[in-house]
């Protein structure tokens, strides 16, 4: 069986497929190109069959977009998101290090982002209170983008530079406030901060070394993972001190 494959570019290519026994096949493409791709199978036929083809059918390749912002903003926002958009697929997704964060961190995020995006369009307070909790998030990775660029002699460390300053400001931002009210609340928490701040700290480092360790060898299922954990570890780690550092000021102007 072959199978006739049209990109958007209108370049054309065969494939030969193999058949089950129940007259199936499976096949994997990744569709890299952006737009209508194209796809007719053929068989040429025997000397008991006539030979036959499927009708055309085909499929629209369209970039992912970001399902929560576009439910809370009815759109894809505007200028600046489309800016920060074209760093992320011209610039991060072209590095090593940026597409191994890029393929995981979106397998996790397109996990449960549809709920809650449709979960927005269910409830209009809950749609507002996400418009307005994103705005500080386009001004963080805004300056993730400058770190790039401090950097952009060594792609991949000004990649590296970028995610660690993104995730910072986002524990800065969004985990410290909650953060800090329970540590208020709790009497004894900030000791138990402290110790697991330390124990973090310690994992903080492992995984930031094991992941340079591993950009030469060049394994994603290995780098993948280990750029968003140290995402998290980093978004941790942020709010943490954070806390720890108001926490201890406050107390000493109190006595």
């Amino acid at each position: 069986m072959d199978l006739m494959i049209k990109a958007p570019s209108g370049l054309t290519s065969i494939k030969r497929v193999q058949l089950s026994e129940e007259g199936y096949f499976d096949l994997w493409l990744k569709l890299e190109e952006e737009g209508v791709w194209s796809f007719k199978a053929s068989w040429s036929g025997d000397e008991k069959y006539l030979g036959s083809s499927s009708q055309l059918f085909s499929v629209t390749c369209r970039p992912k977009r970001c399902l929560i912002a576009t439910a809370a903003f009815g759109t894809e926002l505007a200028e600046p998101v489309r800016e920060l958009r074209a760093f992320r697929d011209e610039v991060v997704a072209k590095t090593y290090l940026g597409s191994c964060f890029l393929k995981t961190f979106n397998y996790w995020y397109y996990s449960w982002a549809p709920y809650v995006a449709a979960a927005e369009l269910a409830c209009e307070p809950l749609r507002q209170a996400v418009k307005y909790a994103i705005y500080p998030l386009m001004w963080i990775l805004q300056a993730s983008k400058s770190a790039y660029c401090l950097f952009s002699f060594i792609p991949e460390g000004g990649v590296l530079a970028s995610g660690i300053v993104a995730s910072a400001l986002i524990g800065l931002t969004y985990l410290t406030p909650p953060m800090l009210a329970s540590t208020l609340l709790f009497n004894g928490l900030l000791t138990r901060l402290l110790r697991k701040l330390r124990i973090i700290a310690g994992l903080y480092g492992v995984v930031f070394s094991v992941l340079l360790l591993s950009i030469p060898i060049r394994v994603e299922c290995l780098t993948g993972p280990l750029t968003l954990l140290l995402s998290f570890l980093t978004v941790l780690i942020a709010a943490l001190t954070t806390s720890t550092l108001i926490l201890f000021t406050w107390k000493r102007l109190r006595t």
